[in-house]
């Protein structure tokens, strides 16, 4: 890819998006070479640029998350690389974390919870609003997002089960 298309996405993204900035920072391993660029979206909005830009100028795009469990070559990402620590949740979640919403009787509850939800502290305000079965998620730092993606798992349970 050109630097004209790094310029091009950067521009698209906005203020969000900056250019050659290391990744390493942004993982939990502290190692790895620099993203041409790095979107840190606070918003639906700034997502939806970040699509845009993607799709007009063709470049990779690799969401990092939290960076857990994640290793990032020493040569670096050529292309979008997406943090989503700064994004704010909307619909009270922010405050709250999560959603809990019941359909039919309560031994049905569905959890809406946003992609960059903390595995840690899900798993706690689960436990407290009486919500077995996701404990094991504690001690696991990372976002549900990447837990979902990568199938995350400890002590004999994970995502899929």
């Amino acid at each position: 890819m050109t630097t004209s298309a790094f310029d091009e996405a950067a521009a698209a993204i906005g203020t969000t998006a900056h250019l050659d900035v290391p990744l390493a920072p942004f993982t939990t391993y502290r190692v790895g070479g620099r993203a041409a660029v790095l979107a840190r979206p606070h918003s639906v909005a700034d997502l939806e640029r970040i699509a845009g830009a993607r799709s007009a100028t063709g470049l990779p795009l690799i969401v990092v998350g939290k960076g857990s469990n994640m290793l990032v070559a020493d040569a670096g990402f050529a292309g979008i690389a997406v943090t989503l620590a700064d994004l704010e949740m909307s619909d009270g979640a922010e405050q709250a974390g999560f959603v809990v919403v019941t359909y039919g009787d309560a031994s049905e509850i569905v959890v809406d919870v946003p992609g960059a939800a903390s595995l840690p502290s899900l798993a706690r305000r689960l436990a407290s609003a009486g919500i077995v079965g996701f404990e094991w998620a504690v001690g696991i730092p990372g976002s549900i997002g990447g837990a979902v993606k990568m199938n995350a798992g400890g002590h004999g349970a994970d995502m899929a089960a």
